[in-house]
């Protein structure tokens, strides 16, 4: 290392270099001088090998760069370590290997994941979140500090032995997060590290297999290609596919345009008269992969929403005409109202089949899992049977995206019933991870629960049954409401951290036996609410409730 830093090898680089530059004719040529010169006892650059010094890395680093930048402007130059262990027993400072930031273009990280290894304890996500993402010199470190520089950021290797599809998915979302993100490189090999590889036979991965499909493969457009929407009002339609994406029109028709609310892209345009437009869609993915869906859209007086049409076609078999309007009004109500795009999640509990208990009105590509025994009334609600069963929304709070945030966030629960469980236990009817929780209480049937709290907070005035909001936009205060009306402003309690688990309906945490036992009607969570979106909230749903519990079973 001390005679590449007095310059020895300048001349033999500048070969190498130019011979790169003939022969590879790419617009760009990522080269990585010093690669993982942070772990111990890997390469002979490597900074801890016997006579060789930071300070010597950095000098040779910038040698190279100077002679790199005056061959060819097409380098980019990647800095690229990996997070580890120094022989001191302590974690390498990876921010004294970085050289003069004009001898980089780019930072970069080699990451490796073995479930069965890796630091920390507690599920995949917990430690995808404590480790992975804000560990010092990991993701969120890369992410901040390339910005900080003005540089770019890449993953320029990562592999998981692991079948977690949380995982997985939490890997995307993260790239998908960051907006100066060159490129992020999947290393699909078993090579005696942390094995990696995806193979059917070898190394079957059911879960992380899918994800790593979904997530990286093949882009697709979700919203269907058919569809009709109401004439005379503005138009509005959501856009989704398998991935975060960004939108544009790729017909040449002025008609419509592409807005985005928060994170909801939308397809939108004035008022139509009756009659069929069509427009193509594009879609691109953060690697400038692109997929182009053509959509027609008949306009018609009295048409449903197009966001209840993608909901009701997931069910079995077509529900009846009144129910298909009453989802429309609920629609029409919560995007009118401004709550639509404020939303995660919104399941609907009181529908007329069990199968669509599940189904996520949000989003088209969503949905949670009935576990255990549930009761269900076909257009009277779901309740648990108080030992077994419940609704797992498939929500994870901590996934990178999403709108519940630690202090910008709600939570709510319209009940049709107040029932007390027959072992005299408060209910719980939703929650997660012992920091969110909604229970109805035994003694008196008051509500209270869990708003991102670590100790129970009384929800005063807002029992059972009805509709329970609690929402928080401040670390120090917490809001409950019950039929579109504050009950209560909360203490000066800080907020905590959001739970690993997945949000839960009907029970809030299964494995320790809290369950439900009132009928519930509807659960949804997302964003924080002001008092004018909760009243939003509370009207659209208590039209749904009515209309659908007049319906023959």
């Amino acid at each position: 290392m001390a005679d590449a830093a007095a310059g020895k090898f300048d001349a033999v680089w500048e070969r190498m270099l130019r011979k790169i530059a003939r022969f590879d004719r790419h617009k760009v040529v990522i080269v990585t001088p010093g690669w993982e010169a942070s772990i111990v006892g890997a390469y002979p650059w490597g900074v801890f090998e016997p006579g060789n010094s930071s300070a010597q890395y950095i000098a040779a680093f910038e040698r190279f760069a100077a002679i790199a930048r005056r061959v060819s402007s097409r380098f980019i130059i990647s800095w690229c370590q990996t997070p580890t262990i120094g022989p001191d027993g302590q974690e390498v400072n990876l921010e004294a290997l970085l050289p003069n930031t004009a001898a980089f273009d780019d930072m970069a990280l080699d990451r490796y994941y073995n479930e069965a290894t890796e630091l920390g304890t507690g599920t995949n996500i917990q430690r995808w979140v404590g480790i992975f993402l804000n560990l010092n010199y990991s993701l969120k470190w890369l992410a901040e500090k390339s910005l900080f520089y003005g540089k770019t950021a890449s993953m320029s290797e990562w592999g998981q032995a692991s079948d977690s599809a949380d995982f997985m998915n939490a890997m995307a979302r993260w790239a998908q997060d960051v907006p100066n993100l060159l490129r992020i490189n999947y290393f699909n090999v078993n090579n005696g590290g942390p094995n990696g590889q995806f193979d059917d036979l070898l190394y079957p991965r059911p879960n992380a297999g899918p994800a790593f499909i979904n997530q990286w493969g093949p882009l697709s457009i979700l919203t269907p290609a058919t569809f009709n929407a109401p004439a005379g009002g503005p138009f509005s339609a959501k856009l989704e596919g398998n991935k975060r994406l960004k939108w544009s029109i790729a017909s040449n028709d002025p008609t419509f345009s592409i807005v985005v609310d928060g994170r909801t892209p939308r397809l939108v345009a004035a008022a139509q008269a009756p009659g069929t437009r069509s427009v193509t869609v594009r879609a691109t993915d953060e690697r400038g992969q692109t997929v182009t869906k053509f959509l027609t859209i008949t306009f018609a007086v009295g048409a449903l929403e197009p966001e209840a049409q993608f909901y009701l076609n997931r069910f079995p078999a077509p529900p009846s005409a009144a129910y298909q309007q009453a989802v429309s009004t609920l629609v029409a109500a919560l995007k009118n109202g401004g709550v639509w795009d404020k939303l995660d999640g919104l399941m609907l509990l009181q529908v007329p089949v069990q199968a669509a208990v599940p189904l996520d009105l949000i989003h088209i590509g969503r949905s949670g899992t009935l576990k255990g025994a549930v009761l269900f009334t076909p257009n009277g609600g779901t309740a648990s049977d108080q030992s077994t069963g419940y609704l797992d929304t498939n929500f994870q709070p901590q996934m990178p995206g999403v709108r519940f945030q630690q202090d910008n966030m709600h939570f709510g629960v319209w009940a049709l019933t107040s029932t007390a469980r027959t072992d005299g236990v408060d209910a719980s009817e939703f929650g997660a991870g012992g920091v969110v929780s909604l229970l109805r209480l035994n003694a008196n049937g008051n509500v209270n629960g869990r708003p991102l709290a670590t100790s129970a907070k009384a929800f005063a005035g807002a029992p059972f049954p009805g509709h329970v909001v609690v929402t928080r936009d401040t670390p120090g205060a917490w809001r409950s409401y019950r039929q579109g009306a504050v009950t209560a402003n909360g203490d000066a309690t800080a907020s905590t951290a959001r739970p690993f688990e997945t949000l839960k309906a009907l029970a809030a945490q299964p494995a320790s036996g809290t369950f439900g036992a009132s009928r519930l009607a509807a659960v949804h969570w997302g964003s924080g609410l002001t008092d004018a979106n909760v009243a939003v909230m509370y009207n659209a749903l208590n039209a749904y409730r009515n209309t659908v519990g007049g319906l023959a079973a």
